[in-house]
């Protein structure tokens, strides 16, 4: 399968694009450093996330969104734009 081809197949998810950011915390070393905790952003501002708040049925549909996304860029293809 052609290169185009396999792009032209893959599914749009907000996991892919490269505006999708994920910070995983940290635990902190100490009382007085405590770390930070784990966080999601699409950085567009199409969606936005809280832990707290958000549920699993508006977490699925945060990350399609994808799908019909103006800002959508698939995260290798800007890989190649920034590093080329």
């Amino acid at each position: 399968m052609s290169k185009r081809r396999q792009s032209q197949d893959r599914v749009k998810t907000c996991l892919l694009c490269h505006h999708f950011h994920l910070n995983a915390g940290d635990r902190g070393y100490s009382e007085m450093t405590p770390g930070y905790d784990f966080s999601m952003e699409c950085e567009k501002k199409v969606w936005e996330w809280d832990q707290f708040d958000t549920d699993e049925d508006a977490f699925r549909k945060m990350l399609t969104t994808a799908e019909g996304c103006k800002y959508y860029l698939y995260h290798r293809e800007a890989f190649r734009k920034d590093y080329q």
